[in-house]
């Protein structure tokens, strides 16, 4: 019981601190609007290649052996849960592709029309482009961000692993509302727009803990389902980790070699060490 209040509480973390970092994000974008952000760039790039080095500590010391574990006996000759790790992964994939064709979709009948037309209202399908991109984004963000709760209410046995893992999706996921908040506004949206979607974004963590919560509080009637949701789940960890993150963070060319790979390795070492000191203290 007191395991789901501290998940309960979780929720009001995940919230606050993503618009905490909203807020910062458009206060700072409006102080350094005409200053140098260099240091802003490469803090954040730093930040964001520890982060990715943790959250690959939590994928395969914590996420993906909690998981396999809840479906281990359910079948007789193999463990079911790999299966629904992968399409937990293709999920994530399918929904990408298929705002990948709206987008593209958007584009074709933006190109195929006259180009007169496109002179004479070309405020307001620069507007239209700017509502398209920013339904998009908080789509795409809040699934990854909804899954993210799901993780926390059902991953989690022990208030140890749930504060780590808390930890680190909410360091991760507030360096996200930061750098979103700061690309929205680059696209020249209006702060209340910008803070409205990412308000919607930041509702998705906590809504996908209440979910969870509600799927296992009667975890004896659906133990199976539980397990499906979590390895699914899993998956769509896997996806963010892999390629939302670490495959990003590698591709970014700001510092001297193997740089990125090593800020990596540290976040991931950082993760390694508290694992193992929450062993030796149990």
């Amino acid at each position: 019981m007191r395991l789901v209040s501290e998940k309960c509480i979780s929720m009001g973390i995940l919230l606050a601190s993503n618009l905490i970092m909203t807020s910062i994000g458009i206060c700072l974008q409006r102080f350094l609007r005409q200053r140098n952000v260099n240091f802003l760039s490469t803090t954040q790039h730093i930040i964001s290649c520890l982060t990715s080095g943790i959250f690959l500590g939590t994928l395969l010391m914590m996420i993906v052996p909690d998981s396999l574990e809840l479906l281990a006996h359910r079948w007789h000759t193999m463990n079911i849960g790999y299966l629904f790790i992968g399409l937990g992964f293709f999920l994530i994939c399918i929904i990408q592709d298929l705002i990948n064709l709206y987008e593209l979709y958007a584009f074709k009948q933006q190109v195929g029309t006259e180009t007169q037309e496109i002179l004479n209202s070309l405020k307001e399908s620069n507007h239209d482009n700017r509502i398209t991109r920013l339904i998009t984004l908080v789509f795409a963000l809040g699934t990854h961000n909804f899954f993210d709760g799901i993780m926390i209410g059902g991953q989690t046995k022990d208030a140890m692993t749930l504060w780590l893992v808390v930890a680190a999706i909410c360091f991760h996921m507030s360096l996200v509302a930061f750098s979103v908040t700061l690309r929205l506004l680059i696209d020249n949206e209006t702060y209340v727009r910008v803070f409205c979607a990412m308000f919607i974004w930041s509702l998705m963590g906590p809504l996908g803990v209440l979910a969870s919560l509600l799927i296992t509080s009667e975890s004896s009637g659906l133990s199976l389902f539980n397990g499906v949701l979590q390895c699914l789940s899993a998956g769509t960890f896997l996806y963010i980790t892999f390629i939302d993150m670490i495959h990003s963070d590698l591709m970014k060319k700001m510092f001297y070699p193997f740089v990125n790979s090593l800020l990596i390795f540290g976040g991931f070492s950082i993760f390694v060490l508290i694992s193992l000191l929450h062993k030796y203290m149990h």
